[in-house]
């Protein structure tokens, strides 16, 4: 299989009510800042199948394969910020009730705990709790540096913030990486 093309970026979207009082999304892109007006959700979702994946060539077809995107609510649940998930380094617990997303396009946030994000990126297979306060995805771990006391730090490929990984979860993590690998 060989991968022609990838989109990949982060979209934002806005619930507004206009002049007529009924609602209109918008959907931004934030890469050249271009926003998309739509009525219904349904709408969007179909903006997203047809506009974010990519196309994988098997034999002489090109296959779409839509890249999963995971929503980011804010705290006020108006504004949805779609992230792709293979663009995740790692994920972290935030002043306890949020979560802190370590992207590709950098740092951002959801009202979530980290428990509820688990939950819901159990079905990927490639994200792992590696402490109390961290998910890493496996697919963008680089190595590990052991830091004494049983505890090991996480880097990434091209990616400078590091996770941890505790005493208690570094053999599950090992293990997972062995047979990924």
């Amino acid at each position: 299989m060989e991968k022609k093309s990838c989109a990949s970026f982060i979209l934002q979207i806005y619930n507004q009510k206009n002049e007529a009082n009924s609602r209109e999304i918008l959907v931004q892109e934030t890469r050249s800042g271009r926003i998309y007006k739509f009525k219904d959700f349904q709408d969007v979702a179909l903006f997203f199948k047809a506009f974010i994946g990519f196309t994988v060539r098997i034999g002489n077809d090109d296959v779409f394969k839509a890249a999963p995107l995971y929503p980011l609510k804010g705290k006020s649940g108006q504004e949805v910020t779609f992230v792709n998930i293979y663009d995740i380094f790692f994920i972290e617990t935030w002043l306890g009730r949020y979560s802190c997303f370590h992207t590709t396009r950098g740092r951002r946030f959801c009202y979530k705990s980290l428990k509820e994000v688990e939950e819901e990126l159990k079905k990927y297979f490639c994200f792992v709790r590696t402490h109390q306060s961290y998910i890493v995805n496996l697919k963008r771990i680089e190595r590990l540096i052991h830091c004494g006391g049983g505890v090991y730090k996480v880097i990434f490929d091209n990616y400078e913030i590091p996770a941890w990984v505790s005493r208690s979860k570094i053999k599950t993590l090992t293990k997972l990486l062995e047979e990924a690998f």
